[in-house]
């Protein structure tokens, strides 16, 4: 039962920083896995401050949660439960390993 849980978070608006792409790509993953997904935005300070604190939490159990950063440029949400970028803009979306949003 918890393996279908959803979990949705209002985002919030916030100071949008640059941040490279090449180092955003270290911390997320954009294949298709059999583990749970979290989508958010790697351009809000806020968001990536809280991915980098759930990585730290989840270092000694690897490939338990792919983090996917949703506002690099090569983002499809066909991969991820079908949720567009705007929408994933207004909650953060979660997918569990059955693929359930």
């Amino acid at each position: 039962m918890f393996a279908k849980a959803v979990i949705l978070l209002p985002v919030r608006s916030y100071l949008r920083t640059a941040n490279s792409v090449s180092v955003r790509h270290l911390y997320c993953t954009h294949l298709k896995s059999s583990s749970v997904r979290v989508l958010y935005d790697g351009e809000c300070p806020v968001c990536v401050k809280e991915i980098h604190f759930l990585q730290f939490l989840q270092k000694n159990r690897p490939n338990k949660v792919d983090f996917v950063d949703i506002s690099l440029q090569d983002y499809d949400g066909a991969h991820y439960g079908g949720i567009s970028y705007d929408k994933a803009m207004e909650e953060m979306h979660v997918i569990d390993e059955n693929d359930q949003v």
